[in-house]
């Protein structure tokens, strides 16, 4: 006979309601770590299985969260984070959903493409492309937006501390590569003239994919040519891969890292303290941690939707390692490209 949850409740000497909300992966908050833990051993023990189909019959949910985010083949940021994400929305009892894009235009194809699945709720950092007010909550992280749930970064914060280490460094000429959609290209050159900085930029195009290394590449290239006159002695990245492509364009044009330009990034992906040399990056949060908060605010507004809008503000920090140096009075302009 199969195992029933009365029954199990039954055994354990609790009440239905207390097992229903273990099981169905609401306990957060509502009952203690050690109970739960004990409720899961002892259904796994007694090999129960939940009816999902009555639960989101009776609830009117699928169970399933959406997760809307840039391809993970050329973002491995967003790769860690997905990864994190599927394993906690696992344990509360709910799938994920995965749509991607690459270029821009197929962000709302994927946003519809993933809505069809009748989600209960949806994670994305892209919360513009999303039409109207939907029936389901959503949190954004990174990109704000008025009408959602939102975990954001202090950008003046960790901008301060960045430029504070490149001007110690004696830096007073920098460049930003990368894209330019949400909204720190802006506050770094408002912050800039503060610390005697000078800057530039290049902006993304979205045909090279974003926030890809084939992306730093070409935009390094770029900087090079339209800024002889004047390079720029530290180059400042929206995201990792964006200086790693950065660096290998610099080696391929005869420029070392960091004797000659200086390359800061942003994410602290798995490789970052990995390459050569050791990159220098804007840290986030630990990963697990984010995803956690990401996780939790959703089920949150899952559970209670009526909750007002909510802002969370993470802080940011700089992971020093090896991309970085003093400027030399470098003639830059004068080294010949490698063949």
């Amino acid at each position: 006979m199969a195992m029933t949850m009365m029954k199990l409740a039954e055994n354990l000497g609790l009440s239905v309601a207390t097992v229903s909300r273990v099981l169905n992966g609401c306990d957060k908050k509502r009952v203690r770590p050690e109970l739960a833990a004990r409720i899961r051993e002892e259904a796994r023990k007694a090999g129960f299985q939940p009816d999902r189909a009555a639960g989101q019959l009776r609830r009117r949910r699928s169970n399933l969260i959406g997760i809307l985010l840039p391809s993970l083949s050329i973002v491995n940021f967003y790769s860690e984070l997905a990864g994190e994400l599927h394993e906690l929305i696992l344990k509360r009892g709910y799938f994920p959903v995965f749509a991607f894009w690459i270029q821009m235009e197929e962000a709302v194809k994927a946003y519809r493409n993933i809505v069809s699945w009748r989600i209960d709720g949806l994670i994305t950092v892209q919360p513009d492309i999303i039409e109207g007010k939907p029936e389901f909550p959503v949190v954004s992280y990174y990109n704000e937006d008025p009408r959602f749930d939102c975990l954001v970064t202090d950008s003046e914060q960790i901008f301060r501390e960045l430029l504070e280490y490149l001007t110690s460094l004696g830096h007073r000429n920098i460049v930003w590569i990368g894209c330019n959609f949400d909204g720190r290209l802006p506050c770094l050159m408002r912050l800039c003239p503060e610390y005697s900085v000078k800057i530039k930029y290049m902006d993304c195009d979205n045909s090279i994919g974003l926030l890809s290394s084939s992306a730093g590449y070409c935009l390094t290239e770029k900087m090079l040519k339209e800024f002889s006159a004047d390079l720029p002695t530290a180059i400042v990245a929206s995201s990792d891969d964006i200086a790693f492509g950065a660096i290998r364009c610099l080696a391929d044009h005869g420029y070392r890292c960091p004797e000659d330009f200086s390359v800061i990034g942003s994410d602290d992906v798995k490789q970052a303290e990995l390459y050569i040399p050791a990159l220098t990056t804007i840290k986030h949060s630990d990963k697990t941690s984010l995803a956690e908060l990401l996780t939790d605010q959703i089920f949150k507004k899952i559970e209670k939707p009526d909750l007002p809008r909510d802002r969370v503000v993470i802080k940011r920090s700089l992971a020093v390692r090896d991309s970085c140096a003093p400027p030399r009075s470098h003639e830059l302009t004068s080294i010949p490209r490698r063949q």
